[in-house]
This record gives structure tokens, C-alpha cells and sequence, in this order.
């Protein structure tokens, strides 16, 4: 059997910003640094930006990884690559900066701090009480 490669997959270009599965943290944020084709299959060597390992896996399980300015977005749906690690990613750096609430298109998601933070009206939430319907 041959699979096709896809469009998506040979825009995978050197310098591509991806995320790269880690067995602690979920993923972590990784650079294509090449791109072959092994046995019908597509293989993309990465180098981890947070360990700096350099690895060797298929395509499929990178995710495509979006510019850092855009992980405090008030509704993350909005962003250009909307991925799981795209997503955990953003919730994270939100939470890290004490913005416990945040918008995924129509759904509202809270995180529990477990500790004090500033109350929703400090943080000019994006609107969450005023569109809450009941």
C-alpha cells in the first residue's frame, strides 16, 4: 500500500514551528529541522526546544505549532493552528498568568487555581458574564 503525502505535509519545511509528544509535559514546542520519506511513510527529525533532543518520528505525530504572542487570545478558538497541544498550550500560559477564564468559541472554560486570584472583573475577562445565558 502507498500513501500519499500531503499538501500539509510538505509544507513541513525546515524551520517549522511544531509541537512534539513529551511523556511528562503533554508536548513540547520543537523545529523541523528535516524531512524524508522512509518506506511509503514521511519522517520529520525534530529538535525540542526545551530539552534540545533531536528526534526522528512520522508525521502524524507532530501538531503544527502557532506564534508565541498569540497563546493569551481572550477566545482561543481564534487561533491559526487549533490543535490539542495548540489548546493545552494556551490554557496553560493563561493559567500561568493567573487568567483563569477563557473563551473556546461559545464554551466558556474556568480553571480552578486552588489559591486566590484577582476576581474575573479585575482581569477584564472577555465578556463571560455578560453573554452567560441561563
Amino acid at each position: 500500500m502507498t500513501s500519499q503525502v500531503t499538501t500539509e505535509q510538505n509544507q513541513l519545511l525546515r524551520g517549522t514551528p511544531v509541537w512534539i509528544g513529551h511523556s511528562d509535559a503533554g508536548f513540547h514546542p520543537a523545529v523541523i529541522e528535516r524531512s524524508t520519506m522512509c518506506e511509503d511513510a514521511q519522517q520529520v527529525t525534530a529538535r525540542d526546544l526545551v530539552t534540545g533532543e533531536v528526534r526522528t518520528v512520522s508525521w502524524d505525530e507532530l501538531q503544527r505549532r502557532n506564534a508565541s504572542n498569540l497563546t493569551h487570545l481572550d477566545d482561543i478558538s481564534e487561533l491559526a493552528e487549533l490543535n490539542d497541544a495548540s489548546i493545552l498550550h494556551a490554557l496553560r500560559s493563561r493559567f500561568e498568568s493567573d487568567i483563569i477564564y477563557t473563551n473556546v468559541g461559545p464554551t466558556l472554560v474556568a480553571l480552578n487555581p486552588y489559591r486566590c486570584v484577582r476576581s474575573a472583573s479585575d482581569q477584564n475577562a472577555p465578556g463571560i458574564f455578560a453573554s452567560v445565558q441561563i
